[in-house]
């Protein structure tokens, strides 16, 4: 159970983390593009909101290139944790299907 739960953090975390860097990357995208398609000019604090923002997608960035090789060596254990967790899902399934054989 230790080294399931630990998978379990470590694969939550890793998804979380994209999540997070697509929602701000998407945020920024989006809200440049809204200025120029409305030829809105930016003012000095939102081109330095749009910095803060720039900073932290590369800091997430950073982040994921300096865990790269524990990413690398957890990567098989988090395909086994996901196979096992299909397997556990569909096993009533299998027993389903058998008994209506």
């Amino acid at each position: 159970e230790g080294a399931a739960a630990m998978v379990r953090v470590h694969m939550t975390l890793v998804v979380q983390g994209v999540q997070y860097a697509w929602e701000v990357s998407h945020l920024l995208h989006t809200f440049l593009h809204l200025h120029s398609d409305l030829d809105v000019p930016l003012s000095v604090t939102k081109v330095l909101l749009l910095c803060k923002c720039i900073e932290m997608l590369k800091a997430m960035e950073a982040t994921f290139h300096r865990k790269a090789g524990t990413l690398g060596n957890l990567q098989s254990l988090i395909c086994d944790h996901i196979n096992y967790n299909i397997i556990l899902l569909l096993e009533p399934l299998k027993k389903k299907l058998k008994e209506n054989q």
